[in-house]
């Protein structure tokens, strides 16, 4: 089976900034967006490890664009989160991605999920995985088979 996704080079280390969007898509026509083309998240959040610690490319990215460099990741606070304009969690485009609080960033989330419900693209709020065949649970491998409801 052959994979319609054109290869990518692998990702080079020390990270920069050509090197993080050489990985994703082109930007898309309309949105401007550039897809992050590599793993992603539980979330959507495209990842990447440095150091040994699994990080969110769209806080790289957006940490690089304001001048701070790959090694200097950890020391940002926290509560500076990455705040997308353009609702997209895969979008690595540096003028998509901006520096916000909590309370900013909940409010464009907010905003996002009533723009996708006005244009019907789908679901206004994330949905919880319900097939648990794949996560398990304590207990299953020892006990007999359960029905599970659809």
């Amino acid at each position: 089976m052959t994979s319609t996704r054109p290869s990518r080079p692998p990702l080079h280390r020390p990270f920069t900034l050509g090197v993080l969007l050489e990985n994703a898509t082109d930007p898309l026509p309309g949105t401007g967006c550039r897809l992050w083309a590599g793993c992603v998240d539980s979330n959507g959040y495209g990842t990447v490890k440095l150091k040994g610690r699994t990080v969110r490319v769209p806080r790289l990215v957006m940490l690089m664009s304001y001048g701070y460099s790959a090694d200097e990741y950890n020391s940002v606070p926290a509560r500076l989160q990455t705040r997308h304009q353009c609702g997209d969690e895969r979008c690595i485009e540096p003028t998509h991605l901006l520096v916000g609080m909590a309370k900013q960033n909940a409010a464009d989330a907010k905003r996002h999920r009533a723009e996708r419900a006005a244009a019907n693209e789908g679901p206004t709020r994330r949905r919880r995985r319900t097939d648990t065949s794949a996560r398990g649970r304590r207990g299953t491998a020892s006990t007999p088979e359960r029905q599970v409801r659809p």
